[in-house]
């Protein structure tokens, strides 16, 4: 039978991942790619930590569109998101955000905390939040070759 995840299902799946690629457009219109811890709230928006000095964030403040894909190799399962990021300037919002990282920074049984971002010198850490225009689930794991059945459109 085919069953729809919902909202709630996406975000309870998401609290079990910590990688993703996030896509970003440089300046001069050449995309860049790199990978991030994020964590997520229950509206589905993605949170990550960088530095001010990072490429990633010099082209969010050139522009403000991202796209990002979760990693989760053992399901064969992937969150592929649109969307917008904006800084998060509110301190018991990024001290909040900071402490759900350093949380989810175990991966396979290995503690990535301090995260990566702390072998670069220069810059200011920052916290962003992605607000997704479009949200989309995939279960390749699925033995169906529906594609309605692999694929689930969660926003909008």
């Amino acid at each position: 039978m085919h069953h729809k995840p919902s909202r709630k299902d996406i975000h309870s799946y998401l609290t079990d991942l910590s990688l993703a690629v996030l896509a970003t457009v440089g300046s001069d219109n050449t995309p860049y790619t790199a990978t991030v811890f994020f964590t997520t709230d229950e509206d589905l928006n993605f949170y990550l930590m960088t530095k001010s000095s990072t490429q990633k964030f010099l082209n969010l403040e050139h522009n403000k569109n991202v796209a990002l894909a979760t990693i989760d190799a053992h399901t064969i399962k992937t969150v592929q998101v649109k969307g917008t990021v904006e800084k998060i300037t509110d301190t018991d919002i990024t001290t909040r955000i900071v402490e759900a990282l350093a949380e989810k920074s175990v991966v396979g049984g290995i503690s990535y905390w301090p995260p990566p971002l702390s072998k670069i010198q220069k810059g200011e850490i920052v916290v962003l939040k992605i607000t997704p225009t479009w949200l989309r689930y995939a279960d390749y794991s699925n033995p169906s070759e529906k594609e309605e059945e692999v694929f689930h459109q969660i926003i909008p």
